[in-house]
């Protein structure tokens, strides 16, 4: 069954969502945010698109290695 208040619930329990989420998400990922905070996946990945959130991946040349060849 859908609880209603499901964000107003972690907000009152966590704090500042803006703070909580994306911290979690980026150290483990939406299932680990979801799981620190007893809540779904399909919550979290909701509230990143309602809050304008998007993933990024980037590869990034780091000085000083040797090429493998």
């Amino acid at each position: 069954m859908a609880r209603r208040f499901v964000l107003r619930d972690l907000e009152s329990q966590y704090g500042n969502l803006e703070e909580i989420i994306p911290k979690l998400v980026n150290e483990g990922g939406q299932q680990f945010a979801a799981f620190q905070l007893s809540t779904t996946q399909n919550t979290i990945s909701n509230w990143l698109k309602e809050h304008g959130y998007t993933k990024k991946t980037e590869w990034i040349k780091q000085p000083n290695l040797e090429a493998v060849s």
